[in-house]
């Protein structure tokens, strides 16, 4: 579990824990599980035309910043790239964590 420290003015308040993963992030954390392989993949399949978009959608840039906490986190890792119709695409993992 990642922490953080709380500074004050005077002193370093210890290691607080991090919060509890939201939604977003376990929607996203699932897709990949799911077989999703880069932040694209995932988008599309919470877009509102998607299976799971008709239900709960999420914007591209939520998705994004959910994958980047998630890496962050330690829970997804970026494993090199792969080409697709325009940018290349970061490819995802879930780690053992």
């Amino acid at each position: 579990m990642r922490h953080q420290e709380l500074t004050t003015g005077r002193a370093t308040i210890g290691p607080l824990p991090s919060r509890d993963l939201n939604l977003a992030e376990h929607v996203c954390l699932a897709a990949v599980a799911d077989g999703a392989r880069h932040g694209w993949a995932i988008g599309t399949m919470l877009s509102p035309d998607a299976e799971i978009g008709r239900i709960w959608t999420l914007s591209r840039p939520l998705t994004y910043r959910a994958v980047d906490e998630l890496v962050e986190r330690g829970l997804l890792t970026r494993r090199g790239t792969e080409a697709g119709r325009g940018r290349d695409r970061t490819v995802l993992q879930i780690t053992a964590a």
